[in-house]
């Protein structure tokens, strides 16, 4: 039975990896079609895991709250951190063009802000509710979430950009921790929609100034 559940979260996570290299990389499906896809199949490949992580949550007002704070929270930081690695380090200027094709994507389209809010519910069903669940279940919490965030943080891997990898890994581990304290899915699900409302529409980073926001 382990072997069995092992060998099938490896399937969705390597499916799960290669749409994503289509995204950043082949572009063989076009983007919004390819979003949906992501999507959808995150919320399949959940299913067997939806009574265990389900039965645990739900709305609360608290949680919205928790919710809300730690996506600023990130948002700070993921800011604070880029504005020192490109000052102190290096300047790269990849992370910036990425929210910025993504901003441009956004913004004219109201349906396509519903499937980008609803691949980030879905990556957290997956990666949270089910793949850290399931790990932490037989590793124990504190190597069941690295594992899980550097799994997340893996698949953006293909964009070479070390920023947004590194920007992946930190907003994993505080979903993940959040999720590991709360056995709440929708808290880490309003943090994560929000912290991509915050980042890619209202205050993205500015790719054509040396000030963050626009």
């Amino acid at each position: 039975m382990f072997q069995t559940k092992l060998y099938y979260l490896l399937f969705s996570y390597i499916v799960v990896f290669f749409l994503w290299y289509n995204l950043f990389v082949l572009h063989l499906i076009p983007f919004q079609a390819i979003i949906v896809i992501i999507s959808v199949l995150l919320f399949l490949f959940s299913v067997p895991a939806f009574k265990h992580f389900i039965q645990h949550s739900k709305i609360t007002f608290t949680g919205v709250f928790f919710g809300v704070l730690s996506a600023v929270f990130l948002y700070y930081t993921i800011r604070i951190g880029y504005l020192l690695l490109n000052q102190v380090l290096f300047e790269n200027t990849m992370f910036l063009e990425f929210v910025t094709i993504v901003r441009n994507a956004l913004t004219p389209n109201w349906w396509f802000i519903g499937v980008i809010l609803l691949l980030s519910a879905a990556e957290e069903i997956f990666f949270r509710g089910y793949i850290q669940s399931f790990l932490m279940s037989k590793l124990g919490t504190k190597r069941g979430l690295l594992l899980t965030s550097t799994m997340y943080g893996i698949l953006h891997i293909p964009t070479q950009n070390p920023i947004l990898y590194f920007a992946a890994f930190i907003t994993a581990l505080v979903w993940g921790w959040i999720y590991s304290i709360t056995k709440n899915i929708y808290i880490p699900i309003i943090s994560h929609c929000t912290w991509i409302i915050m980042m890619f529409m209202f205050f993205p980073f500015d790719i054509t100034s040396n000030h963050s926001f626009v």
